[in-house]
This record gives C-alpha cells, structure tokens and sequence, in this order.
C-alpha cells in the first residue's frame, strides 16, 4: 500500500496530470463525431482524482498543478496548447459539472477552490502579475450559466483580489471590463437568497471602491434591502435561508455595507431620512451593528437614544 501511494503522489507531482483531466472533460463534453471520446475515461480518472485528494501531499500536488494550469491557459501558456485554449476552460468545467459523479465534483470543486484562493501559489496571489487574465476567468465564473459553485467561487475570488488591491497589490483594477460593477452586481443578486452573508460582505469590501460606491449608491432598491435586512426579524430570515449563517453576521455585514456606501451626500441623505434605518439603530443590540448604522446615518445618528 505504500508503494502504491508513493506511486499516487508521484501522479499528482506530474506536469500533465490536470492537462489530462480537462482533455477527458473537454472530450467527455464535446464527443468526436467518429470514434470513442472521454466518457469511457472519465469515472476512473474522476476515482483516481477523489483517491489523491485523499492524501494530504498528493493533494498539495494537484492544488499546485491546477493553479499553474489555470494561470497558464489564461495567458496563453502551454495549458492552452493542450487542448484547453482560454475561453475554454470555464465552458469546460461548466458542460462537465453535470456528468461528474457528486464525490468526484466535490474533489474537483475544493482542488479549483484552493487553487484559485489556497494559501499557497494560489492565483489570486498572482494577481499583481497575471490580474488582467485572471479578471477573465473570474468574470466567466460569474456568468449566469455557470454552476452556482463556480459563481460563488467567483465571488469570494472578487473579494479576495479586493483585499489585495487595497493593499496595493493587485494590478488589474476592479470594477473596470470585465469586472464591472453591473457585472458583479448581476452575481449578487442571483445568489444572496442563498449565500447572504458572502454577497454582503463582497458588497461591503467593493463599497470601498469609488467605482462601485458610485454604481451602489445609485441602486435605492438595494439601499432599501439593506436597511431592511438590519432589522432582527429580516437578519433572521436570511440566515435561515443562507443554511447556517449567523444571524448577527448578516446583521453586522449589511451595516457595514450601509457605512460603506454612506460616503457620498445624496446616499447619506438618502439614509438619514430613513425611518427604517432610525428605527434599526435605535434597536440594535450589538455595538459594531449600532456602531455602522451610526456611521451610515451621521451626525443625526446623535439625536437618537441609546
């Protein structure tokens, strides 16, 4: 058995192990009109896929493998010479998710998140030297047909690569094609009934964004939803339908949001004069939720009781 895992770790350690995988995919995906395409291949590569992410150094391996594959095939490297070109790669990963089995697309899905937001080698940590074409294949996992895994990965990708542009190191700007505040804010809004607390706290890191506090800013109905979901009962409903999410979470990131997007005059007028978000202030429990609210309603935020 040992043997045999060494054997495995050394698989995962191969350059062409994820090229081999996206060929299968690709060929599963679009079948030649004459011959045997990858659907004979595909179940045991996914196993053996589901086997290495079994072992923590073979998994290391792969997460390595498929971050330098997806960063390659973005910028015209050698990924995108065998068989995955750029524009490729989400279709593939978006016609194959259906034929996986629900382990295997559980494996693929952690290896594609880690390699794009793991700790080590990751792509968003390349961000400063590859943000343009990476920019493209976080905005293709946005899209509206791709899985909703892969338009979750694109956000907390978008988040992620925001914390970095605030440190100064992501040289592709957000909110600039394909990026775009519209772009995003179509993602938001398809996946807040089910993931609330990601789409707030995208929303809260973005509003720091002079483009996307402009384009926020302008959204009453958003400000409106906002305002309501401070509210306890509002909170409570949308963790509950987020699965397990706190409530004082959703609570603490939609103020947040609010104090963020507050900065500009008619935003700020527009929150002050909102009874709605008087009353959740003057109800709210928790400091950091009072706290925001009273940066989001400014000066008049005084007048009101403790």
């Amino acid at each position: 058995a040992a043997v045999v895992m060494d054997e495995l770790r050394e698989l995962a350690r191969s350059t062409h192990i994820v090229e081999l995988l996206f060929g299968v995919l690709r060929s599963a995906c679009h079948p030649p009109a004459h011959g045997a395409g990858g659907e004979g291949l595909l179940d045991p590569l996914s196993r053996l896929f589901v086997r290495l992410c079994g072992d923590s150094t073979a998994r290391g391996s792969l997460v390595r493998r498929f971050a330098k594959f997806l960063a390659s095939a973005q910028s015209g490297g050698d990924a995108s010479k065998h068989g995955a070109p750029p524009q490729e790669v989400p279709d593939i990963l978006r016609t194959a998710w259906p034929l996986l089995p629900a382990e295997p697309r559980g494996a693929l899905g952690e290896l594609l998140r880690d390699a794009v937001l793991g700790d080590e080698g990751c792509l968003v940590a390349s961000a400063a030297d590859r943000g343009p074409q990476l920019a493209g294949l976080f905005a293709a996992f946005l899209e509206l047909n791709m899985p909703e895994d892969f338009q979750a990965l694109g956000l907390r990708s978008v988040l992620a690569w925001t914390n970095l542009a605030e440190g100064g190191s992501a040289s592709a700007k957000l909110g600039s094609a394909p990026l775009t505040p519209k772009a995003i804010n179509a993602a938001l809004l398809r996946l807040i009934p089910r993931q609330p607390l990601l789409c707030l706290d995208v929303l809260a890191a973005l509003a720091l964004q002079n483009e996307f506090r402009s384009f926020f800013g302008t959204q009453t109905s958003l400000l409106q939803f906002l305002v309501h979901i401070c509210q306890p009962a509002a909170a409570a409903a949308a963790s509950a339908s987020g699965g397990s999410v706190e409530k004082m979470s959703v609570q603490r990131s939609a103020s947040r949001c609010l104090a963020n997007l507050s900065s500009p005059p008619q935003v700020r007028k527009w929150v002050s004069q909102s009874e709605a978000a008087r009353i959740a202030l003057a109800t709210a429990q928790d400091f950091t939720v009072r706290a925001y609210l009273a940066m989001a309603l400014g000066s008049d935020a005084e007048m009101l009781p403790a």
